[in-house]
C-alpha cells in the first residue's frame, strides 16, 4: 500500500500539513484545484450536510469479507447519525480492466523506481535486494511494453472521468478499505 501525501491521526493534522504543502509543484504533472483558504481553519466550521455513497464493491472487483462489509455500513450508520445522506450506490467502470490497468502501471513505475536506483548503485539486482511480491512487479513491469503502458492509462484516465461524474451527484464515497482485515501474526503484540 502506497501513501500519496501523509499518514495522519487526525484530520486536523492532515489539514494542517495540506495549508503548509498544498497548490501545484513544479516537479508534478497533476495538482489539486487552488485553494485559497485554510484546511485548518475548516476544520473549526460544522460541515455541511454530505450526500455519501456507500459502495460495497471492491475497486477490483474482488468480493469483500463480511467483516469489512459490516465495518462500512456501521460507518455509514454513524454518517447518517450525524445527518448526512447515505445511499448504496457504485459508479459505473470496468472494474477488472481498471485491476489490469493499474498493475501495468504500478508494475512499471516499480521496476523503473528500482531500475534507477540500481543504475546509480552501479549494479544489478542481488536475489536479497527486495521482497519477493517487489521483485515480481519489476519483473512484469521490465516485460510490458510501451503500447501497454499507454492502452493502461487510457483506461486509468476513462475510470477517472467516470468516478467524476458520480461524483457530480455524491459528495463523498464510503468504500470498505480493504477486502478483509488484515492479518495479525502469532508473534505480534497488538
Amino acid at each position: 500500500m502506497s501513501t500519496g501525501h501523509i499518514v495522519s491521526r487526525t484530520v486536523r493534522d492532515s489539514a494542517a500539513f495540506l495549508d503548509a504543502t498544498h497548490g501545484p509543484a513544479p516537479v508534478r504533472p497533476y495538482h489539486a484545484p487552488r485553494f485559497d483558504g485554510s484546511f485548518l481553519a475548516q476544520c473549526a466550521q460544522a460541515p455541511r450536510r454530505l450526500r455519501i455513497a456507500l459502495d460495497l464493491q471492491s475497486v477490483t472487483g474482488m468480493p469483500c469479507t463480511q467483516i469489512v462489509v459490516d465495518a462500512a455500513r456501521h460507518a455509514a450508520r454513524l454518517c447518517e447519525s450525524l445527518g448526512h445522506v447515505v445511499e448504496e450506490a457504485s459508479p459505473e467502470f470496468d472494474r477488472l480492466a481498471f485491476r489490469a490497468a493499474t498493475g501495468v502501471v504500478v508494475s512499471a513505475n516499480v521496476a523503473n523506481g528500482v531500475d534507477s536506483r540500481l543504475a546509480v548503485l552501479g549494479r544489478k539486482l542481488g536475489p536479497d535486494d527486495v521482497e519477493s511480491n517487489t521483485r515480481a512487479n519489476v519483473e512484469y513491469g521490465r516485460s510490458l511494453s510501451a503500447p501497454r503502458y499507454a492502452a493502461a492509462m487510457q483506461t486509468i484516465h476513462q475510470t477517472s472521468r467516470a468516478i467524476a461524474r458520480f461524483h457530480q451527484t455524491y459528495d463523498a464515497m464510503l468504500t470498505p478499505t480493504l477486502l478483509a482485515p488484515p492479518s495479525i501474526s502469532a508473534g505480534s503484540t497488538r
